[in-house]
């Protein structure tokens, strides 16, 4: 080799020399010096050097083979959007996933939780991953199941120094990909239908934990209350919590068991009263005796403060579902709202606190989290969002969950109760299969849009600002909302607009007419506020005319509905939101009756309404309240006597409710109905000033202090006690508020 060969040779030797770790890493110069270099020398480091593998440069025949794939995925996401319009989802295109592979494993709470789950990134284009509960992070959010440690990562929003800046923020897209939706909707139906069959197979082989509670009487809880739970959402995940049953997985606790036995138990006799002789009328009043509840009250109190495990101290999912449980049940059945709401609130705090009103973010992520626990989520907390708005309508107080504070879909892919059979079982003395669809999740998702409706109304027109707020603006807020739920009845599925327009053949059931009646009265919520000076102040008689119109008639709509319930199901087991309404429509009636001679349709509506809340007060103590405030409204506007008295005392042997049709006044349609009271309160029949003057509680009050005599002929007496007396409101007249009824 001659001396220039040489001298190329060492040329090439000294550039390919690698720098060794450190220089590497610091982007320094290293000069190779063996045993340390100078830099490591310098900065006392030891000097290393870690083999790098040379990557080969693409081959023509590799490039082509890149071109080639590239060309095929962009002729399939081309012709994705045209299938998935034309047809339903190619499941053949679908990559075989064993059977084993896809069943969700369950273990002990302390085990690790994982899930196969196929993720579908094309259609025709699938590959199982398993996805770790325990390592699931979307960096902004860390949804889990409630099962992990106390010092896991929690929600962080922008304004927290934990917020991580460098997440992608991705527009949320709700259902863009419907290929992918319609595969999680299979998915989950799939499963579902496959846990409905392993709850016969646990319960025959004793796998299902009853926490000492008889299999019979608990299997008996368990169906009123997934019967029952329809009206107010879906707290609880069936699927997800009997699986766990069984095995004592994430999904169940016995804190959440006892709640869902306390609010059930309730109705548990009533369902057992069909053995008892007598009327149908009869069984019902005979089976009242609930004593069995307050046990499992007891031990869900036992659980929930047991200084063990210390579940006030950490949020888990099911210490929420179990607090909203038991919170409503307190506030309906026992009325004992000051510990109701505590509940409610400290549910809504451990809903923050894991970040389940966060969604959307990172749609990869969202839509790489196992299907049944994105299920269980937008589940709970929608039902969380439904029945805060409710408690806080019938308390006064603001709502804690609030539309501009949530990025959780109202979708929920779950669809197996929609067209599974409804039966009474809860809601009357023999229960009965009625041969239709339950309609659960189509009720349920409309139940959530009308509670985000709700929340605009309560917050525009029952905030402590909205009285300072310029009359100009609420107009138009009032036009606004309104039109809001013009669109949400122009939406509605079939099954619910037949129901309200008075369809003949339309289901009823239950929980549809409870949300119809909420409709209603959100309506009468919204407009019956410029009805008169109210806490608006904002009043004029064009206006009034107008509003008391649409408040006449959602009223009457609410009378017929009330109507189709009570000929058909038991009055003392239906939802309270029914009660509400019934309650609210009743103070139109009223004051529609004030103008109008007995018998007319007004005091027939207004007698069905009281014997309504005079049969449910035996359960729930709001309606009880709700009469007291009727009546006393009643004596004021001196409607006629005989209407209270037939109601208080009217018993319909032949009819489940005790209650049953007014008079001998046939049933007109819903819409009808609604027809005639709107054109009957447009005209010049009704009086519209004493009308306003009726919702004035002012001059009332002042006449108690200037006549004793005004308040029902008892003059007070000014003891020692009489402040204490006067808190209690007992003397004076009770004026019918929509916004805090309850208090």
């Amino acid at each position: 080799m001659d001396s220039a060969t040489r001298l190329l040779a060492q040329k090439r030797k000294k550039r390919v020399a690698a720098a060794c770790d450190f220089c590497r890493r610091r982007k320094l110069g290293c000069d190779n010096i063996s045993p340390r270099c100078g830099n490591c020398q310098s900065y006392e480091k030891q000097c290393t050097y870690t083999a790098r593998v040379r990557q080969a440069r693409p081959s023509n025949s590799r490039i082509r083979q890149l071109e080639e794939e590239n060309a095929r995925l962009r002729r399939l996401s081309q012709g994705s959007g045209r299938q998935s319009a034309e047809r339903p989802f190619d499941w053949e295109s679908v990559q075989h996933v064993p059977a084993a592979a896809n069943v969700p494993t369950c273990s002990r709470r302390d085990d690790l939780v994982e899930e196969t789950v196929t993720v579908v990134d094309e259609p025709g284009l699938a590959a199982p991953v398993r996805r770790d509960y325990r390592r699931y992070s979307n960096h902004r959010v860390s949804h889990h199941d409630g099962s992990q440690p106390d010092q896991e990562s929690r929600f962080h929003g922008p304004s927290s120094a934990m917020f991580d800046e460098t997440c992608p923020v991705n527009a949320i897209v709700v259902g863009s990909d419907v290929a992918k939706v319609d595969y999680r909707k299979c998915q989950l139906l799939a499963e579902t239908t496959r846990q409905r069959q392993m709850e016969m197979i646990n319960i025959s082989s004793g796998k299902l934990d009853f926490d000492g509670v008889e299999p019979e009487i608990g299997l008996k809880l368990l169906t009123i209350f997934w019967n029952r739970q329809h009206h107010s959402g879906s707290i609880v995940y069936r699927p997800a919590f009997l699986r766990d049953m069984a095995c004592n997985g994430p999904s169940f606790s016995k804190l959440l068991l006892n709640a869902i036995y306390f609010s059930a138990s309730d109705y548990l006799s009533r369902a057992a009263a069909s053995g008892l002789e007598g009327t149908i009328a009869a069984r019902c009043h005979a089976a009242d005796n609930c004593s069995m509840g307050f046990e499992f009250r007891r031990k869900f109190e036992d659980y929930l403060h047991d200084p063990e495990t210390k579940l006030l101290f950490k949020s888990q999912v099911t210490t929420i579902q179990a607090l909203l449980l038991v919170s409503d049940t307190l506030f309906s059945w026992c009325d004992e709202k000051s510990l109701s709401w505590h509940y409610s609130g400290i549910a809504v705090n451990m809903i923050m606190d894991l970040g389940l009103h966060t969604e959307g973010h990172d749609e990869k992520a969202t839509w790489s989290r196992p299907a049944g626990e994105l299920e269980t989520h937008r589940r709970l907390f929608w039902s969380a969002f439904a029945t805060d708005k409710l408690q806080s309508v019938y308390q006064g107080r603001p709502a804690r969950l609030r539309e501009h504070d949530n990025s959780v879909p109202i979708q929920f892919l779950d669809e197996f109760e929609e067209l599974e059979p409804f039966s009474t079982v809860g809601y009357a003395a023999e229960p009965t299969a009625l041969g239709c669809p339950g309609y659960g999740v189509s009720t349920f998702e409309q139940l959530c849009k009308l509670s985000v409706i709700m929340d605009r109304v309560l917050f525009n027109m029952y905030a402590e600002s909205s009285a300072r707020k310029d009359p100009n603006d609420l107009f138009r807020t009032s036009d606004s909302l309104d039109e809001d739920l013009k669109a949400w009845r122009k939406g509605l599925p079939t099954h619910l607009a037949g129901l309200l327009e008075g369809t003949e053949n339309a289901p009823v059931l239950p929980h549809t007419i409870s949300l119809l009646a909420l409709y209603n009265s959100v309506i009468t919520l919204l407009h019956r506020p410029f009805v008169s000076d109210g806490h608006l102040r904002v009043a004029g008689q064009p206006r009034a005319s107008e509003s008391f119109a649409v408040c006449a008639a959602a009223a009457s709509s609410t009378d017929a509905l009330l109507r189709q319930y009570t000929d058909r199901f038991c009055v003392k087991a239906a939802p309270y939101a029914l009660s509400y309404a019934v309650y609210v429509s009743a103070t139109i009636h009223l004051r529609i009756a004030a103008q109008r001679p007995p018998g007319s349709e007004a005091h027939n509506s207004l007698r069905n309404c009281l014997d309504f809340l005079h049969e449910h007060q035996i359960m729930c103590h709001a309606s009880g309240r709700s009469l007291k405030i009727l009546k006393d409204l009643m004596r004021r506007l001196k409607v006629d006597d005989c209407v209270l008295t037939q109601a208080t005392h009217s018993t319909d042997a032949d009819n489940i409710s005790g209650g049953g049709s007014c008079g001998d006044t046939p049933l007109a349609p819903a819409g009808a109905q609604a027809a005639m009271a709107a054109d009957g309160a447009s005209s010049s029949g009704f009086d519209i000033d004493p009308i306003m003057r009726s919702f004035d509680a002012a001059p009332q009050l002042a006449g108690a202090y200037s006549n004793p005599g005004a308040l029902g002929g008892n003059s007070p007496v000014f003891d020692d006690d009489f402040y204490g007396t006067l808190q209690s409101f007992d003397m004076f007249p009770s004026f019918d508020t929509l916004f805090g009824l309850d208090m």
